[in-house]
């Protein structure tokens, strides 16, 4: 396992886990971002999970008390997860402009590029995403390029789609 990285105390990765469109169940346990944060946290990162099937009502208010702690925004996706990742993606943006908003999760892993290109996605992190997350995040905290991080998608100013492969491919 890497070691962990000395991140400041002040700094956190939020992950959120938006409704399913059509999917009237009162609980989705979002056992993908548990095994994340789980893992971010091992290597020095503070997580918070946000679930929209637990905070319900008061999700969009969690999610923006929780911006001011946050470096990062990562959201897991699946189609179905779209609408409502859009909209809460909308609210991150008008609030907090600059922080990276990152889409990971089947959506993304299944049509990266049409992920990477909407304007409020900065990054996407295809297939199993923990290594490649945290190298993502490393890159940020140093305010340097993703370039070389495998399983990491974006679009450059150039209009130019990079999705960069697994190194462990």
């Amino acid at each position: 396992m890497p070691e962990p990285m000395q991140i400041p105390n002040d700094k956190e990765v939020l992950l959120l886990f938006p409704k399913i469109v059509s999917l009237d169940e009162d609980l989705n346990i979002p056992l993908n971002l548990f095994n994340l944060g789980t893992y971010l946290q091992s290597v020095g990162y503070r997580v918070a999970i946000l679930n929209q099937y637990v905070e319900k009502e008061v999700f969009d208010e969690a999610v923006l008390r929780k911006l001011d702690d946050a470096f990062c925004v990562g959201i897991t996706c699946m189609t179905a997860q779209l609408p409502d990742a859009t909209r809460i993606s909308r609210l991150i943006r008008e609030r907090k402009p600059d922080i990276p908003i990152v889409y990971g999760g089947a959506h993304a892993t299944l049509f990266p590029e049409q992920t990477a290109r909407h304007p409020l996605v900065d990054y996407i992190v295809v297939g199993e995403g923990e290594l490649a997350f945290q190298q993502l995040l490393e890159r940020i905290e140093a305010g340097r390029d993703a370039e070389d991080v495998g399983g990491v998608g974006f679009v450059r100013e150039d209009g130019r789609f990079v999705l960069n492969k697994d190194k462990e491919s």
